[in-house]
């Protein structure tokens, strides 16, 4: 798509910019870089939640469970607040997906991806959501070692 006229980018460019540069490094399954875009293309000041927005919070909620672990939306301060409503309804499945991934067992994870396999599948986003038990039980361990190397070793002796 062509810059508006002049060539100065829109408000909608630099949106596309970065979703599609966090859709490359995604595929190159850097992560934590791909966090950083998706965040960027929320950030972009706009009135209207466009398809590109509702992707990019869809895929966020995703890459922050497979990088951090948790989806807190509270985090997304750089978004206005009627923005978020909106996209919270368009990823009201995916924070349910979050819920099942931070409060849930892994079952619980697993019967939540297949009921919503579907709406997975249509978003794109199945092969990335696919990823999430493996992270789940990656960050179980991580929890659990944090856990003992925390005690002191005279509570480790009986």
């Amino acid at each position: 798509r062509a810059p508006a006229a002049g060539g100065v980018a829109t408000g909608d460019d630099v949106t596309l910019f970065y979703y599609y540069y966090a859709m490359v490094l995604l595929g190159l399954e850097r992560f934590e870089d791909a966090l950083q875009c998706l965040k960027c293309a929320l950030a972009v000041p706009s009135y209207v939640a466009t398809d590109v927005l509702a992707a990019a919070y869809k895929k966020l909620i995703v890459v922050e469970l497979l990088v951090h672990g948790e989806f807190r939306p509270e985090g997304l301060r750089f978004v206005a607040s009627l923005m978020q409503r909106k996209l919270n309804f368009f990823g009201l499945t995916y924070s349910k997906l979050a819920k099942s991934y931070s409060f849930g067992t892994r079952d619980e994870l697993l019967q939540s991806l297949d009921k919503h396999a579907d709406e997975f599948s249509r978003d794109g986003n199945l092969n990335l959501v696919r990823r999430l038990p493996t992270a789940l039980l990656h960050q179980s361990i991580l929890r659990i070692s944090h856990t003992y190397l925390s005690l002191p070793l005279a509570d480790g002796a009986w």
